[in-house]
């Protein structure tokens, strides 16, 4: 006896809409809305540390222009940090290197970095994404909590912004230099 066709359309129907919106966070530890929210612009690394613990991951990129008119750059410095007094040394020392610049001009480059509060997730998964930008000063420029899908089903939706530049890639959804959904905030950031 076999399976009712209008049943078996469901029974691969299900796993398919439970695939497509499985929601899986990996977020450091202290990362929660009241943190996220607590950050604030010009707050330095070692206040973020506090509020937010260790990061997974600090990426500093090389500045666009300088990747354009460079013969051989060199690849963004991305580490994993295991203690936070290391932190602005590590950066400090990495982007103030000569070797860190092929054509020793350090000045023309960008020494801003981002740490990274949490990573993507699998391919059919609905990944919680938050970063703390930093500037050359060491001093955040931007906080952005945003939904990231793997589906085309599924847009990626900003969460949460606070950023110096109002001209920002999220400005679309907010107003000048903030943005806050506080619903989806505690949905995909609450414990």
């Amino acid at each position: 006896m076999g399976i009712d066709p209008k049943l078996r359309g469901i029974f691969l129907l299900v796993p398919t809409m439970v695939l497509i919106g499985c929601v899986s966070t990996d977020l450091a530890q202290g990362v929660s809305p009241a943190a996220i929210k607590s950050i604030e612009l010009g707050m330095p690394i070692e206040s973020v540390v506090h509020i937010m613990g260790l990061p997974y991951a600090i990426e500093a990129a090389i500045h666009q222009q300088h990747l354009i008119e460079c013969p051989r750059p060199l690849p963004s410095l991305r580490f994993e940090p295991s203690d936070a007094s290391s932190i602005s040394l590590r950066i400090d020392s990495a982007l103030r290197s000569p070797e860190s610049c092929c054509t020793g001009e350090l000045e023309e480059r960008s020494r801003r970095f981002t740490m990274e509060y949490s990573r993507m997730s699998g391919p059919w998964e609905i990944s919680p994404m938050v970063n703390v930008r930093f500037d050359e000063s060491h001093r955040v420029t931007q906080i952005y909590a945003s939904v990231i899908s793997h589906s085309s089903f599924r847009e990626d939706e900003y969460v949460y912004l606070l950023s110096t530049d109002p001209l920002d890639s999220a400005a679309t959804y907010s107003t000048g230099n903030y943005y806050c959904d506080d619903r989806l905030l505690e949905k995909y950031f609450g414990n």
